[in-house]
């Protein structure tokens, strides 16, 4: 991220932290028909993506999603995602993702999207948003992976379009776990920066994301 979003972001920060306390609670997912649910083949769990995919504000990879997942099944968790990734960059991956043969992708897109369009010179339009998330789920699905989209909400300007991602997501069959983050913004014993959770909150989004796929993937 670029020093000026940094700062921009922190002045948000510094307004909205709140020193909350008390359990944060499990969210579960909405969705009603959820497509290559159960799949009844073998094969990696794929983590795409952006920093959360990645493991940002982890200590490690086994604090991380992909730490997580691998104490949860036998199957190979494969990571591909990288920090910077955004709608328009993860295309060069689809190939590469197609032919690992996924049994489920664990998906973590729209972030970088809406921090790219605070820069004038880099416009990123919710619509052009959802038009490649909608081409993205499409092009996956014949794979016959459980799709599942990491949904956040952070509480920041600028980023009104998760909330038609999410929409998105559920119109496609697409796995999304709603606000995975809920509880975690502005609290510093789950949060490593702004946007990414440490140690501690990354056991949180595990739970949930175990409690919401263990539905629609055989661990």
């Amino acid at each position: 991220m670029k020093t000026g979003f940094f700062t921009l972001f922190l002045c948000l920060f510094l307004i909205n932290c709140g020193q909350g306390s008390g359990k944060v609670p499990i969210q579960k997912s909405k969705n009603t028909s959820i497509i290559n649910s159960k799949p009844n083949f073998s094969g990696p769990i794929v983590l795409l993506g952006d920093g959360l995919s990645l493991g940002k504000g982890s200590s490690s990879k086994e604090s991380s999603l992909e730490g997580c997942l691998q104490r949860l099944t036998n199957e190979t968790i494969v990571n591909i995602a990288e920090e910077a990734e955004d709608s328009r960059s993860i295309f060069k991956k689809l190939n590469q993702l197609i032919l690992l043969k996924p049994s489920a992708i664990i998906i973590s897109l729209g972030l970088n999207d809406a921090l790219l369009n605070l820069n004038k010179n880099s416009l990123f339009s919710d619509e052009e948003t959802i038009q490649n998330l909608r081409e993205i789920y499409r092009r996956i699905r014949p794979t016959g992976a459980l799709m599942v989209h990491l949904g956040i909400q952070p509480p920041y300007p600028g980023m009104e379009r998760m909330r038609k991602i999410q929409d998105l997501a559920q119109r496609e069959g697409v796995l999304y776990i709603r606000q995975i983050m809920k509880g975690l913004w502005n609290q510093s014993a789950f949060m490593y920066d702004l946007f990414y959770p440490n140690n501690e909150g990354y056991k949180i989004l595990c739970t949930r994301l175990r409690a919401d796929m263990k539905k629609h993937y055989n661990f």
